[in-house]
């Protein structure tokens, strides 16, 4: 746009490079070139030298009350004549307020030769307006100036992740109500978490799961953790997530690693996948650093200052959890389908000698082995969260369905319709005739304890797993396979005519009814049969079936040893 001279009206663009270079010379950091290009722009651009002026005279009122140091955080509203007009203007209501003016420091501008800028010629007098005008923009400058100054500055939190989900959880802040789907800021504000486990889920999608009891502090990129246990599962979008605790600073490189804080300020790094850059505290000026890889663990001694190897412990830290099915996953390879049948999550929490009553479907504490069921057709439904329902397989003039989705059992055999109620999380049976308090055995192994654990099932009974409600309890997990032992207890062969007609039954393993393994005519004194399926991501449910292929059930104490749903972490995006 042509200008005086013939020069033209300069853009934001020239305006922007003017600020940097008189910001460059304030700082005596301007070379021959940049002011070569100073002048160059004052003489290529008519408007720019009353621009000079004004930017240098902000400048220098800015710098009088230490607010601004560089020109380019100054904006052309700043400097322009209509904008102080208008904040003048409503200024003039405004109550008067009277600063302390600081000494003044000296400032140094660009000195530019006077044949380089023509002032404008001074006036020997102002009209009442222009000096009304003066005042008015004086004071909103002086108004700008204490708010930025001296009013009171407001810690602004931030919004940065969400409370997922919460188990047993029991909270030291007095006042503090948390629930599941909360949102949380960076508010700097400390948590106290009494007991109990919390799972937080950061927007860039980190999961953090915090153990009690436990300090701790939102913040933008991380958390800080004053005392207590966190694991934390870092995406790809998340990279660069860090806890900090008083003596350390553990920085994500794709990881998945536990971090333990202790009250003394001690606290070591376990990292299961991928690496952490960890930032420690020395007790020099130099602080010290190191990378911890996979499988790897770090102790950081507050009082020697110094870091040295621990073994890692990969089932130490809560990796997930899920408060719907009582789910508290420590980095467990297996789930014991077993512990499920008792009541528990397949960690551990079920009850020996109990389980489902396939009469009816019902979880049970008091199960009756002394008689015989008849055939009782149906599918029966059981409320114990990973387990679909139960069954009595025979092959019926309609088809045997063995799941909630109608699922059916095609090559189901003929049976007996016999059994005893119940599939139980065994142990010792009790009031089995002669056999009282005796342990389940496979080739002389016990089984039916904690260690050893096993789904005894009386031929004629049928089991189904939920596998998707499983997965979706343990999001982040993959179950890869099955594998179990099956075969007939041998702890009560007694006598000779026991062994002269002897039981047998059939193992039937199901996925969403297709048969994946079948084993037939199993005895007391056949040799164990172990088998392990893979499962597929979209398999659904999993059951376990026993028939009496000889019509025989007599002492037939059979049982799934050791039924595990294998785990894998799924790497996170």
């Amino acid at each position: 746009m042509p200008g005086k001279g013939g020069r033209v009206i300069s853009t934001a663009k020239e305006k922007l490079q003017l600020r940097f270079l008189i910001n460059k010379s304030l700082d005596g950091n301007i070379t021959d070139q940049e002011i070569r290009s100073f002048h160059k722009l004052l003489n290529d651009y008519s408007d720019l030298e009353e621009y000079y002026i004004k930017c240098v005279q902000l400048y220098y009122v800015l710098s009088e009350v230490n607010i601004a140091s560089e020109l380019n955080i100054i904006n052309d509203m700043m400097l322009d004549d209509q904008a102080w007009s208008d904040m003048a203007v409503s200024e003039n209501s405004a109550p008067r307020i009277e600063l302390l003016k600081p000494e003044p420091e000296p400032v140094s501008v660009p000195i530019l030769e006077s044949k380089d800028i023509k002032l404008p010629p001074c006036k020997k007098s102002l009209s009442k307006s222009e000096i009304f005008g003066f005042v008015m923009s004086a004071a909103a400058v002086l108004f700008i100036i204490f708010m930025v100054k001296f009013a009171p500055q407001k810690n602004f939190s931030q919004e940065v992740a969400t409370l997922t989900d919460l188990v047993n959880v029991e909270w030291g802040n007095t006042g503090s109500v948390r629930v599941s789907g909360q949102r949380l800021y960076s508010s700097g504000k400390a948590i106290s978490l009494e007991s109990g486990i919390v799972k937080i889920k950061y927007d860039n999608g980190v999961d953090v799961l915090v153990e009690g009891p436990a300090l701790f502090e939102i913040v933008n990129s991380g958390i800080y953790l004053n005392y207590g246990r966190l694991f934390s599962k870092v995406s790809k979008s998340g990279i660069g997530f860090s806890v900090e605790t008083p003596s350390c600073k553990f920085v994500d490189l794709g990881t998945e690693f536990g971090v333990q804080a202790d009250i003394n300020n001690s606290a070591e790094v376990h990292v299961i996948k991928g690496k952490v850059q960890l930032y420690a505290e020395s007790g020099k000026q130099d602080e010290f650093t190191t990378i911890v890889n996979e499988n790897c663990a770090v102790k950081f001694d507050n009082y020697t200052k110094k870091a040295h190897d621990i073994p890692v412990h990969t089932e130490a830290f809560v990796r997930n959890v899920s408060s719907k099915s009582n789910v508290i996953w420590r980095g467990q390879d297996s789930l014991d389908l077993a512990d499920i049948v008792g009541g528990g999550n397949g960690f551990g929490t079920g009850s020996l000698n109990t389980g489902i009553d396939n009469a009816n479907g019902r979880y049970s504490t008091n199960l009756n082995f002394t008689g015989y069921q008849v055939r009782n057709i149906g599918f029966f439904r059981v409320s114990l969260p990973f387990i679909d329902g139960v069954f009595i397989p025979d092959n019926i003039d309609k088809p045997l369905i063995v799941s909630s989705y109608g699922h059916t059992f095609a090559d189901c055999p003929d049976t007996s319709g016999k059994f005893r109620s119940g599939i139980i999380n065994a142990g010792q049976l009790h009031s089995l005739f002669n056999a009282n308090d005796k342990m389940l055995t496979l080739a002389g192994q016990v089984y039916g304890t904690d260690d050893s654990p096993a789904i005894l099932m009386y031929p004629n009974q049928g089991i189904t797993f939920d596998l998707a409600k499983i997965r979706k309890s343990l999001s982040g997990v993959e179950i890869t396979s099955f594998s179990a032992i099956c075969g007939l207890s041998d702890s009560f062969l007694i006598n000779d005519e026991q062994l002269a007609k002897l039981p047998e039954c059939d193992f039937w393993v199901l996925i969403d009814g297709k048969v994946v393994f079948s084993h037939i005519g199993q005895s007391p004194v056949s040799e164990p049969v172990t088998l392990n399926i893979d499962i597929q991501r979209n398999d659904h449910f999993l059951s376990l079936v026993i028939t009496d292929s000889s019509q025989s059930v007599s002492n037939s104490w059979s049982m799934f040893a050791r039924p595990m749903l294998n785990l894998h972490s799924i790497k996170s995006n």
